[in-house]
């Protein structure tokens, strides 16, 4: 066991130190110094897998510091900053119940989790699936028990928590991860079931869960149940489900069977031009007819008539794709008009509370940078434009040297997406102000339909740059690019900075407006200077 778990541990750092030398040529003062000489220097990359475990080691606790931090503990003294200490904590338990044991119990699955150390340690290392997979497991939740145990008493002993109440929940929680790893197993055995890859159910699950964790909270509900005698009975079996558990994963024989389902269609070397033809071919038949029905139509002849060049390639393109670009449009519009029809519904059953609200006012506004940052949908386009047109475009030079000139076209098309979100957004919230009768100006809804618009087009500029600069999709269908990570996490991060200095309506909007500004300035000269090197096939 222990010689396996080494084993994949030198094959994970090995990757990452192999990845650290490909970025690390690709800055312009280091590229000098770094040559491909360097990875055949194995007494060096020793050395750098020395430093690397360490560093990765932090790397998980500030994963666990973020989610505990931002996922549980900021919003509880974000909406919750006149709750006692008992109170908070009992909020925290119960929002740590609901992410941990059901949430994660549903979204997550190591033994039929498709990952690439998964593939190279068992199709191209030979291991044995059965000791990788119990390696596999006893280091993911071993750690995720260690790591979780200071975080977790960092949070709550403020709090008024008791030290051996957080073990009982952490030791709990991760037998019950255990038990859910067996479900998944038994849904796969006897349903050929994968959960974690129907991406649909995953999601309902989470949104009803952040329902449920924070509504409770915003609407004042305390689940003062978490601290009762019944529920640690309930935990206790849950625990000891997950015990039993244990032992029948450690006496499981047949672990070939998750992993080559897990392994399979991620295969990125056994059949990988299949699989892009595969999709591609469906892609163009799932729109064939809708171009087809486009064309007939006489507006469209005359106005692709007048195009020419890439104005006519990406005209085509969208009319191709028309579906595959409207449909996630217009489920985020029906979301939107849905989401108006409740809170303008609230306003005729208690106009008294809300009006009393802030909730969509002041300092609450720095919610919209990271609710609009998932609402927005550059980034589903982009990937569209690479896996169905780029990605056989950019083996051509011509295609290359044009990228400013298609930059352009395309970002017209995405803004003209996010406008349409943008305006039904504030359309919703502009509504609810006057039926509140909130005045438009001197209660901030101004600022917040400024912001909103402006964010709208930060968004659609800053999606389509990052695909230009630093092009993070590759043939296998995955996001291959460091920087393009790095600087996605410092947008997001972006968000969460805005939620702990929780600034004012004018100054939010001012600078959203800001910075939608100045990218809309930089961007498109970055583009022109750089692009024809960074837009490129991996």
């Amino acid at each position: 066991m222990l010689k396996t778990v080494f084993s994949i541990r030198s094959i994970q750092m090995a990757t990452i130190v192999n990845m650290i030398i490909f970025y690390a040529q690709k800055i312009p003062i280091l590229n000098k110094l770094i040559t491909s000489k360097l990875y055949a220097q194995f007494r060096i990359k020793r050395w750098l897998s020395i430093i690397a475990i360490p560093l990765s080691l932090i790397w998980q606790l500030v994963i666990q510091l973020f989610y505990y931090g931002l996922a549980i503990f900021l919003p509880i003294q974000l909406l919750g900053a006149e709750l006692t200490n008992n109170e908070k904590l009992v909020y925290f338990y119960f929002i740590f119940f609901v992410f941990t044991f059901v949430t994660g119990a549903v979204s997550s699955a190591t033994i039929l989790e498709p990952k690439r150390k998964k593939y190279v340690a068992i199709k191209l290392f030979r291991m044995n699936p059965s000791d990788y997979m119990k390696a596999t497991l006893l280091t993911r939740y071993l750690t995720f028990f260690i790591f979780a145990v200071p975080v977790m008493l960092w949070f709550t002993l403020p709090l008024g928590a008791t030290v051996w109440h957080v073990f009982f929940l952490l030791i709990t929680a991760t037998l019950w991860r255990i038990f859910s790893e067996w479900v998944h197993l038994q849904l796969y055995k006897k349903m050929q079931l994968i959960l974690i890859k129907k991406v649909g159910i995953v999601w309902a699950i989470i949104g009803i869960s952040c329902l449920l964790a924070y509504g409770v909270l915003i609407v004042g509900i305390v689940p003062t149940f978490v601290t009762s005698t019944i529920f640690s009975i309930v935990l206790s079996m849950m625990g000891l489900l997950g015990g039993w558990a244990c032992l029948t994963l450690v006496r499981y024989k047949n672990y070939r069977l998750v992993t080559d389902a897990a392994t399979n269609y991620d295969d990125p070397l056994l059949d990988l031009g299949k699989m892009v033809t595969d999709q591609q071919q469906s892609g163009v038949t799932l729109q064939a007819d809708d171009l087809q029905l486009q064309m007939t139509n006489p507006k469209t002849k005359r106005k692709l008539e007048q195009l020419s060049g890439f104005e006519y390639l990406n005209k085509i393109f969208h009319l191709r794709h028309h579906k595959f670009l409207r449909q996630p449009l217009q489920k985020k519009l029906a979301g939107i008009v849905i989401f108006g029809m409740v809170i303008i519904g609230l306003t005729f059953i208690i106009p008294q509370q809300l009006a009393s609200n802030d909730l969509f006012n002041g300092r609450h506004f720095s919610y919209l940078f990271l609710l609009l940052y998932f609402l927005f949908m550059s980034e589903k386009t982009c990937r569209a434009y690479f896996y169905n047109c780029d990605i056989s475009l950019l083996r051509y030079s011509f295609y290359r040297k044009a990228a400013p000139e298609h930059f352009r076209i395309r970002l017209r098309f995405i803004i003209q997406q996010n406008l349409l979100i943008a305006l039904l957004f504030s359309f919703v919230l502009t509504t609810y102000f006057t039926l509140l009768n909130v005045d438009f100006l001197s209660s901030g809804a101004l600022h917040l339909v400024v912001s909103i618009l402006s964010l709208a087009l930060f968004f659609s500029i800053h999606d389509l740059f990052m695909y230009y600069i630093f092009q993070p999709y590759s043939t296998d269908k995955n996001v291959r690019n460091p920087l393009y990570q790095v600087f996605s996490f410092f947008v997001s991060g972006l968000g969460g900075i805005f939620l702990v200095i929780r600034l004012d309506s004018f100054s939010f909007a001012s600078i959203c407006l800001g910075l939608a500004f100045i990218y809309s300035i930089i961007a498109p000269i970055l583009v022109k200077k750089y692009a024809i090197r960074t837009f490129r096939i991996k």
